[in-house]
């Protein structure tokens, strides 16, 4: 670990350690107490510490180390603030995007279901109109049927009633050959026209009848259209 500017002047403020005395020779000449020559502070105090520029040298390593320490902690805060902002858009991005997609889906959604309703109106209705036109046909010949049946009956129940009453008929020639196969030997006593009216008609002294076949194809084909 780099040192600090602290700990290099620390160490260069502590005091060295102390000078001994010189040791006394015991006995001889020179026991005596002789008067020594001062030493210069130099020699007496000889220096201990770093030089001035070893000195230097270390406060500008500590300066240069605690420089780097902080470019590298400023560095580290900075890309941890980079990836945090980008984790923080990129989840905006997402939040929005799905708010997007479901305003999407939701409007989407309601385009398509009035889509597929007003095609399965189309589709019924379609449906009804053909089958109207394919039943036309058949509904035509049931309401002839009936038609004839019923102007039969009545015509029978007439000659029951008045053996010698004499009818007229006229209407279209088929529905005429109809009716007289449907009232066998009564039908003797009817006098058939043909013309082009599209009904049957029976009359007699204060009697009419007839098919009505025209109401009928009118309302077929009212619900046929």
């Amino acid at each position: 670990m780099p040192a600090s500017l602290l700990d290099v002047l620390a160490e260069i403020t502590a005091p060295g350690p102390a000078a001994l005395p010189a040791p006394e020779r015991i006995g001889g000449p020179s026991a005596k107490h002789q008067p020594s020559t001062p030493e210069p502070m130099a020699s007496a105090f000889p220096h201990r510490g770093p030089s001035a520029e070893e000195v230097e040298a270390r406060i500008a390593r500590a300066a240069a180390d605690a420089a780097t320490q902080a470019r590298a902690e400023a560095e580290a805060r900075h890309a941890e603030a980079l990836e945090w902002m980008r984790a923080e858009a990129v989840s905006a991005h997402e939040r929005a995007l799905a708010e997007a997609r479901a305003a999407w889906v939701a409007e989407e959604g309601e385009r398509l279901a009035e889509l597929i309703r007003e095609g399965l109106a189309a589709i019924e209705e379609r449906a009804c109109e053909a089958a109207a036109r394919a039943l036309a046909p058949l509904v035509d010949a049931l309401a002839r049927d009936k038609a004839l049946t019923d102007l039969a009956e009545s015509v029978a129940t007439l000659m029951r009633a008045e053996p010698a009453l004499v009818l007229r008929a006229r209407g279209p020639a088929d529905l005429g050959a109809a009716l007289m196969a449907r009232l066998g030997d009564a039908a003797a006593a009817i006098r058939f026209t043909p013309d082009d009216s599209p009904d049957l008609v029976v009359e007699g002294e204060d009697v009419v009848i007839e098919t009505r076949l025209t109401d009928w194809t009118r309302r077929v084909a009212a619900e046929a259209a």
